[in-house]
Order: C-alpha cells, then structure tokens, then sequence
C-alpha cells in the first residue's frame, strides 16, 4: 500500500517540490519503506510507499509515460493483472517486472481515462497530463483506498489523507459540523464533502478532472440488475462459489500466511475457510481471529435469544475443520472505551463512529501485528453480494405489481418458520413512499430516539432507519458511498502495519452477484439462500443453517459502567463547547447517565441511548476539540 500526494500551482507562484515534499512527510506513517517525488514545471507529485506485494521491489513511482504527456502516482493493488497484460500485450517476462502502478501506467497509455473501469482491485490514482493541462484523480469502485483534495485559489492540493494536505500553510483545518450532524444521528454521508470544510474527498466509483477551469466528479460503474438466467438454482450457487473463491485467491496475493476475522456469521467464515482451502495447497496458514464477551458473560436482554452472544462457539467448530486455520478467541472487556480516541484521530483524520466496535477491532489488530501478519482478510460487504437475504424482493415485487408472487413467496416463508412474514411486507410497503413520507410513517411507528439535535435538524434529516432504499443496487452504491471505508482501512495500514482487503467486494462478484435475480437470495423463503448453498461443505451444518445473527461486542456495558465517570466528564466538557451547543441534547445525556440501567443493556432502547447516541457524540466531539485545537 502507498500514500500518495501532489501539487499543482498553474501561476507558478508556489514551491511545488516543498509543497509535495511536506504532504509526503506528514504522510510517512503510511509509507515508511520508500519516497520518490517528481516535478513537472508547475506540478510536483510523490508516493510513499509500504513494501507488501512481490513487485513491489520494481517501484519506482512517481512514473512517467506516453512519451512525456503522463505523470503517475498511484496507491493500487491490481487483482486482474494477467488480463490487463495480456489485452495491452505485455509478455509474461515483462509483467514479472512490473509493479502494479506501472502496469496501470500502460492501461493510461493507451485507454486513457477508459482504463478505469477496466481496473480491478483497490486502488486511488493520481495522473498528470501534460498534452491537455489535466489532473486526474480515480477510486476504486468500492473506496477501499481514501483520496482527498483541496481547491485553493492557486492550486491544487491531492493526498490520500487529509493530514497529507493540512501540512501545507495556509490551509485552515476547520470542521464540517454539517457532517458531523448528519454522523450523530446516523444520516447518510455520502457525496464530495469530508469531515474538514475545505477538504473534498474523491467519492468511491469515481474519477475526477480538474483543470484551470474547476473539477468535476464522473461515475464510471453501475453494477448490473438481475440479468443472468441459469437453468437452477444449484447453478446460481456454484456460480457465485466459483467468482467468490477467485475473489479471495486474488486477496492472497504477496502471502502465504494471512490473518482474517472469524465470526459466528458467513461472511467472514466464508472468507477464512475459502483461504484455508486454497492456502492448504502451499502449506499456507490462516491465523483467525473471533471476538468474545469476557469469561462468564451473561445477558439478561432480550436480545439473548434473538442474537448470538457469544460467537466463539460457531468460529471453533468451523475452525476445526481445517488443520491450517490456528483459531484465536480475543477478549477486550478490560480496556476502556474512551481509549485511544487521540490515536485514532490521528491515523484516520476523522471520528471513530462506533467505539464498542471499534475496540475489539482494535484488539485484533493488536493480535495480528504481533503474530507478524501484513495482510488481513475480512467480509465486510458480504451481506450485500453473496450472503444477500433477498431483503429487497418483496419491495421490488410491490413496485412490479407481482401480486401473485409476493403471496406465492409469503406462504414458501411462513413454511420455513417465519412467524410473520406480513411484518416483511408492511416494511416493504413503506419503503416504496417517497422519503419524508417514509421518515414520517417510521417516526410514528416507534419513534427515533437518536434523533438528538434541534427540532429543525430533525426535520431536515433523513435516517439510516427512517429511510429505506427499495432498490438493491441503489442500496449497495448508498453503502459504498455512505460512510468513508478507505480513510478506516489506511488507519489500520498506518496503526498496526495491516493490510486489510475485502473479497465479498470484489467488483466481478459484485456484478455477478447483482446480475442474479432477487428471488434467488431467498430460494424457498430462505434468506441468505445462495450462501448458505456454497458453504454447505465448508461450514458446520449448525452454522450454515443458523437464523440468528451475531451481537457484536455484547459485553460493551461492562465497559461502559466501568468508565461511567470518565464518560460523565466527556459529557460535562462537552456541555461548554460552543460547536455542538444546539446540536445534541447534552443535558438528556447527562440525566441519563445519573440513572444508569441495572439490567437489559442490550434492548434496543438502551443500545440507541448509550451505545449509539452517548458514545458517538462523545467521539464526534472528541474529535471536533482535537481538530479545531481546543484545551478542553
């Protein structure tokens, strides 16, 4: 992986090189092994880069090509690398000896911007075109790798993290607080803005052009829409086996000996016993990592039955089956959830946005790095590809007008044990309204308790919850798009030295994936059906059928009423800060932190209060003093 970072001043008034050289070097962390830098007149562009790859010895960014017109830099894993070779005519002798940024610069050659949507794998690319007086900046279809830039009045300033253009003068570091508003309540974040004001970030599955005359964001993919007819069902799960398998192979590359989580659920469990298979033919070994509740840990919620508590269990059967996986169970009951906050800040240049996740996270990479793991493998993405629950069939149904079929697919999910599936169908029925409308139905239905801001900030904002997408696709775009996945991911490259990689987003997964009709996903009104067809082998059968999904980090309470004053004295500082007066209701918090529960912490009201609403405004508001240079 590689930070990466350039300058471009048209009036030639600036020090380009210096610019560049500063961005570089606050970027460091990222990069630690090597830096090169080069300048064209009146831009400089430079990477740093950390060795993981195999070609990665052949990097000699920044590279230049097309007979002087280009100048490249670029932060990519490439997962297609013999395709693209073979359709540029690159002999194998020479791919051997190319790094993959080079490879790409021959893409660049001779596609020009076409080459993007060509690409596949993680990647953010910087190219500067000489012949027309362009920037070009490209993210990879999912965000997996972070890009940002800054718009002065004469020049352009680009870096894969925001720090990377905060350490040039004159750049003020002033926080979105319309962002941070839109965090606090879980509204969708979407679009061109970061959480610093005068910092915009490349959205995933885009490129950008940026002359003198302004920039302008282009999306360059639209994943495809139930097309695919296989003669059955057991087509569409072998099918998706197959790409899936490919999709973690191609994740393997550059190692031998990965580290990946392992949970109760099939997402992750696919992705580590898939790498187990494949590892197994080269004496390869997978170090997996389960988060546990601490030692003796019992829940009195109602979520108990509904949830799985301790995932262990599952994630030690399925371990069991591959004498390769060396299965780790990782307890974070004794650290507090207010540590680290000031590190985090630093790695990942925005908020922490769910502390009690973000702990156990925390403590495995932790485990890995000490293991000497550079690369880590996780399913973050795999509920909307190949474990899809078909959630959006009964929406899409509705919006057909299929009446026959929605009560032909009612009956097929009572017979399987659903109790009220008609629940299903209501949900479905609001989520084709338009959104106000939605947001208001849901509001009356069961309130929104996280809705914690002024009444007109209320109003204004449309929710995770209150508002549902009835279209999958669209759905899948909003994910990637929502939330700033890259800026996390080089978080644990800087922190920990980890080289997270997803393979339930590979992008021809997810088109093969999206091109499967809905119905497929619940194949006999069972959810997740496609799944839990390809890991029937894999998994224990238990597993496989399992209903109930995983609590994540059960025992966060624990925690929480151990750090109860340290959390009272957040909430008191915050209560003075002037940039969130108006914004949360501080007060509310503290009255409930004087009348701590004694019991149910995990029922959905007291998750939302404390565990969602208190400690993600805490963070936010962490976050906000560390930026704008508070003492507190």
């Amino acid at each position: 992986m590689t930070a990466i970072s350039g300058i471009w001043c048209p009036a030639l008034n600036k020090d380009v090189r210096a610019l560049c050289a500063q961005s570089l070097a606050a970027q460091k962390i990222y990069g630690p092994d090597k830096t090169g830098q080069d300048d064209w007149g009146s831009i400089s562009m430079g990477r740093n880069l950390k060795s993981i790859l195999p070609e990665d010895r052949y990097d000699n960014q920044p590279l230049t090509g097309g007979e002087g017109r280009f100048l490249l830099v670029a932060d990519i894993r490439l997962d297609n690398r013999t395709v693209l070779a073979e359709e540029l005519g690159v002999q194998q002798a020479r791919l051997a000896t190319l790094c993959d940024s080079a490879l790409l610069l021959v893409a660049f050659e001779k596609w020009g911007e076409s080459a993007i949507n060509r690409l596949r794998g993680d990647f953010a690319f910087a190219v500067w075109d000489a012949k027309n007086e362009k920037l070009i900046l490209a993210r990879d279809h999912a965000g997996t790798r972070p890009l940002y830039y800054y718009q002065g009045s004469d020049f352009i300033a680009f870096a894969s993290m925001p720090k990377g253009i905060f350490s040039l003068t004159g750049i003020s570091k002033t926080v979105d607080l319309e962002l941070v508003e839109q965090s606090i309540i879980h509204a969708h974040q979407g679009g061109e803005r970061s959480f610093f004001k005068d910092i915009k970030r490349l959205r995933p599955n885009h490129y950008a052009v940026i002359t003198r005359d302004g920039c302008k964001q282009h999306c360059y993919w639209n994943p495809p829409s139930g097309q695919l007819r296989l003669k059955d069902h057991r087509e569409y799960v072998e099918a998706v086996k197959e790409q899936f398998d490919r999709a973690v192979a191609a994740r393997l590359r550059g190692t031998n000996r990965v580290a990946a989580h392992l949970s109760a659920g099939l997402d992750s469990s696919a992705v580590a016993t898939s790498a187990a298979r494949q590892l197994a033919a080269t004496s390869g070994q997978v170090s997996a990592y389960t988060a546990v509740p601490s030692t003796g840990y019992l829940d009195d919620s109602s979520a108990a039955s509904l949830r799985i508590i301790d995932e262990g269990v599952y994630a030690a059967q399925a371990a069991a089956l591959y004498p390769n996986i060396d299965h780790h169970l990782v307890q974070t009951d004794q650290t507090s959830l207010l540590a680290d906050l000031d590190r985090m800040t630093l790695l990942q240049d925005m908020p922490t946005l769910n502390l009690c996740n973000a702990r156990w996270i925390w403590g495995i990479s932790d485990l890995a790095k000490k293991d000497g793991h550079t690369v880590f493998l996780h399913g973050q993405m795999g509920n909307m590809t190949f474990s899809y629950d078909g959630g959006h069939l009964l929406a899409e149904l509705l919006h057909s007008r299929k009446f026959l079929t929605i009560i032909k697919y009612i009956s097929s999910m009572k017979k399987q044990g659903y109790i009220n599936p008609f629940s299903q169908l209501r949900a479905a029925m609001i989520n084709n309204l338009p959104p106000k409308l939605q947001r208001d139905l849901r509001h009356l239905i069961r309130g929104e308790a996280f809705l914690t801001g002024s009444k007109e900030m209320r109003s204004k904002k449309q929710t995770r919850s209150s508002v549902r997408i009835p279209n999958r696709t669209e759905a899948m775009m909003w994910q990637f798009d929502r939330v700033e996945l890259g800026a996390m991911l080089k978080a644990q490259l800087g922190g920990w030295g980890l080289d997270y990689r997803d393979p339930t987003c590979d992008r021809d997964l997810v088109d093969l994936c999206f091109s499967i009709p809905t119905e497929q996903y619940v194949h006999d009104g069972v959810p997740r059906s496609i799944a839990r067809g390809m890991l029937q082998d894999r998994l224990p059968s238990e597993m496989v059928k399992e209903r109930k999904k995983g609590l994540q980090a059960p025992d966060w309470h624990v925690q929480f009423v151990k750090n109860r004053q340290e959390i009272a004295q957040e909430l008191e500082i915050l209560s003075d800060f002037d940039l969130l007066k108006n914004r949360v209701d501080i007060q509310r918090f503290q009255n409930a932190m004087k009348t701590l529960p004694e019991s149910g912490w995990n029922e959905p009201e007291t998750v939302t209060e404390y565990r969602s609403v208190i400690l993600r405004t805490i963070s936010m508001g962490d976050f906000i003093r560390r930026v704008s240079g508070s003492n507190r």
